[in-house]
């Protein structure tokens, strides 16, 4: 799909009007006509590659996915047929940039950028990273004042990654989604499989035939192209499903095809939804992926599709002049504008570092806020907690106190052995709590000793509730006169046993700090760990298996990136 002047001039001029981003913290979109002017540079997307995506959503290096579109003979198609049979992909497993990251870690190559005879870099400097999905999104912010997003940032080595959140807001809407608009939303993807065919097999039976004869659909499998493209001075690369291709060999991305669905509009209102918040989306969608062509089937309330309808992807604009609609121009501004500003705010690069931008009601301005995860949090809260339980441990060996008693002081000449276990199991835990402080000293610098230090410090916990258990034991020495776990009278603890209950308590609420509380955690959850609905948490399938091949630490514990507002599926 080539960009030419000649396409951006047939845009009316606009005096670019100034232009303001408020605070560091929010960016401002109360006044849309800020982002007026002239189109940024928006460079030819370039296919770097591609995948499938299987009916189990297993990753394929290939285009078995690839559909070819196939103009039927006739235009009357039952949507509703096959609904029984619909396979649908379970929508609370987020695969966030997992096949993504896959097909990156296979194809490194496509993204060296050779800067010395001996040096290479897999990104250009600062360039965000995500799924198309949420470039769309951002890109039509200006015009969007019904649905929230959330979209979570972690930089490494210069590449922004990008995962979206799902909202409280989005979450009760989809868990309480009527069967109606389920099937509706079913409509779409039996569309699809009406109007293609494969490309390659021996499948390449005529469009409209009976249901029957056509397998049922599954909204599982999938075609990804890989694009590279840079707006204004932003590199991005992003992943982008495929609906189908127009010729089995033609050139990418200017051979795909866009298919969709849409009720048929009939009266002024209904043109003017359809222009307003359909084609906005549909024209953002394809032009950032350089997709020339969308088709859409007009269907009635019934889910029968009647008529089909060709839309030029640059065209689309010229379409939308008339009052209270939208401006390409402003949806492109705000875009380079918005991820220029998030290179200002996504500044420290680190594994627990976390921007959370949202966009929410009363819908005039995206914040930001820092997410710190688990680790961080442990860190700092799980090292002072650690070096006060190391201070009363040594404190309870430097004041030989442990049993006293009223009628005498008596000086034992050899320790038992019970009392000779309980002295090695605290040196075995002031070793494991002095080591774990300095490995937290060292974890801003090295962030991944921190589950190693997590493990050390409940070794620590481990040996000082061994000797805990094993002291009264030796009660039964004859200096003492007592029995296991039972003093005579007269006799009581020490203030050197008082210091190691402390050592012990401290030891725990260490263990207990790597979850931070529930107040914190609930804040988390949005991005990390609530029921696999964050992209950290979907990362880290993959990066199990891709841990040892030098991936960023961040990447273990979140999920994949792509670019989207830089790569991403």
């Amino acid at each position: 799909m080539k960009r030419s002047s000649n396409e951006t001039e047939t845009l009316p001029a606009r005096k670019a009007g100034k232009f303001t981003s408020g605070t560091k913290s929010s960016f401002s979109v109360s006044q849309i006509e800020a982002f007026c002017g002239k189109l940024p540079f928006y460079r030819q997307p370039n296919e770097v590659g591609c995948f499938s995506l299987d009916d189990k959503r297993s990753f394929h290096d290939d285009k078995r996915q690839l559909r070819l579109f196939t103009p039927p003979h006739s235009i009357n198609f039952d949507l509703r047929a096959g609904y029984e049979d619909f396979v649908k992909r379970d929508e609370e497993e987020k695969e966030g940039l997992e096949h993504l990251l896959r097909w990156i870690n296979r194809h490194k190559e496509k993204f060296e950028i050779v800067q010395s005879p001996t040096a290479t870099k897999s990104f250009p400097s600062e360039s965000p990273a995500s799924p198309r999905g949420h470039l769309t999104k951002i890109m039509c912010t200006p015009y969007e004042k019904r649905e929230s997003w959330q979209m979570a940032a972690t930089l490494y080595n210069g590449t922004i990654y990008v995962s979206e959140v799902e909202t409280e807001e989005n979450k009760h809407k989809r868990q309480n989604m009527e069967e109606k608009h389920k099937e509706m939303c079913f409509w779409g993807y039996n569309f699809e499989s009406y109007v293609t065919s494969q490309v390659e097999g021996s499948l390449k039976a005529t469009n409209g035939t009976k249901k029957s004869e056509r397998p049922a659909s599954n909204d599982s499998e999938a075609f990804i192209t890989v694009i590279r493209t840079r707006l204004g001075k932003h590199s991005l690369v992003f992943g982008a499903e495929v609906d189908c291709c127009a010729k089995e060999n033609g050139d990418a991305p200017a051979n795909y095809i866009e298919l969709k669905t849409s009720v048929q509009p009939h009266h002024h209102n209904q043109h003017f939804t359809f222009k307003r918040y359909k084609l906005i989306k549909w024209w953002a969608q394809s032009y950032l992926a350089g997709v020339p062509k969308i088709i859409c089937g007009y269907r009635d309330h019934n889910g029968f599709v009647k008529e089909l309808q060709t839309f030029n992807t640059l065209a689309i604009p010229r379409l939308v002049r008339d009052k209270g609609m939208w401006d390409s121009s402003i949806c492109l501004n705000f875009l380079d504008r918005f991820l220029g500003w998030m290179k200002e705010i996504v500044r420290k690069s680190g594994p627990d570092v976390v921007y959370l931008f949202s966009w929410r009601e009363p819908f005039i301005e995206v914040t930001v806020s820092e997410i710190v995860d688990g680790s961080q949090h442990f860190v700092i809260v799980g090292g002072f907690l650690c070096f006060a339980a190391d201070v009363f441990a040594i404190a309870s060996l430097a004041t030989p106190e442990w049993v006293v008693t009223e009628f005498a002081v008596c000086v034992t000449p050899e320790l038992p052995q019970e009392w000779l276990a309980t002295l090695l199991f605290m040196i075995l835990g002031v070793i494991a709590l002095t080591l774990t402080c300095i490995m937290l000293v060292m974890a801003p610098w090295k962030p991944s000793i921190v589950d190693a230090a997590k493990w050390i410090v409940f070794s620590g916990m481990v040996v000082f509730c061994l000797a805990a258990l094993t002291f009264p034991m030796g009660f039964q020495m004859p200096e003492i006169g007592g029995q296991p776990y039972k003093l005579p009278h007269g006799t009581h603890v020490g203030p050197s046993f008082f210091l190691y209950i402390f050592c012990i308590v401290f030891t725990i609420a260490s263990e207990l700090s790597k979850r931070p509380p529930q107040r914190v955690q609930k804040r988390r959850n949005d991005i990390y760990v609530n029921r696999k609905t964050d992209f950290a948490v979907q990362l880290e399938r993959c990066q199990k298996a891709l841990d040892s091949r030098g991936y960023h630490p961040w990447l273990r514990s979140c999920h994949e990136p792509c670019n989207q507002s830089g790569a991403a599926t």
